[in-house]
């Protein structure tokens, strides 16, 4: 297994903060987040794991025609996913369909045939982004508010395979380097992986 640079983590961690990775539908309107808990406290997650799961077309079917997304302008993607980190696992707790109106759960055996909360997210691989400490400057619901510190924690298939603190100075100094990359990159660049 690659273990992935610090640097590599922070220069993600700063693309993920500056809406490049995961906000493809442009919008002036700040997205809810989704929600983690960790160490015992329920922290928002600035990156949206289940989003891998729709990528399957019998998936994304099943969520359109069963919970078809509404118009809430803050909730584009069309749910609110809770997850939690125990033992050195992701797992997704629960769904709700339209975070901002009606808030249904949705019943994860939709989308995992027999499986009950909480189901592990084996599914996943990628970077979580988790804010810590009271919201700094730019309190909104959002993926913009700013917050003194971060966990960026890398996971594999589901397994945690680091967890490194970083500040949010550190994101900002290396947001320009991503920008620079992205913009170098063939058809505007951007890429979930480091």
């Amino acid at each position: 297994m690659n273990r992935i640079s610090m640097s590599s983590l922070v220069l993600w961690a700063a693309l993920l903060l500056s809406g490049a990775v995961y906000f493809p539908v442009a919008s002036a309107t700040e997205q809810i987040p989704d929600f983690i808990e960790i160490d015992g406290e329920s922290r928002p997650l600035f990156a949206e794991p289940f989003n891998q799961v729709l990528e399957a077309p019998e998936r994304w079917q099943a969520f359109v025609r069963d919970y078809a997304p509404g118009q809430c302008s803050a909730n584009w993607r069309g749910y609110q996913a809770y997850w939690s980190i125990r033992d050195a696992k992701l797992y997704l707790q629960r769904l709700l369909r339209e975070a901002c109106q009606c808030r249904e759960e949705m019943p994860l055996d939709v989308f995992f045939p027999g499986q009950d909360a909480p189901v592990l997210a084996d599914w996943y691989s990628g970077t979580l982004l988790i804010p810590l400490g009271q919201p700094g400057r730019g309190r909104h619901m959002g993926y913009s508010t700013e917050y003194e510190r971060y966990w960026i924690v890398e996971v594999q298939n589901g397994q945690i395979v680091s967890r490194n603190l970083i500040t949010h100075e550190e994101l900002l100094r290396n947001r320009e380097p991503m920008r620079e990359q992205r913009s170098t990159q063939p058809h505007g660049g951007g890429s979930e992986s480091p």
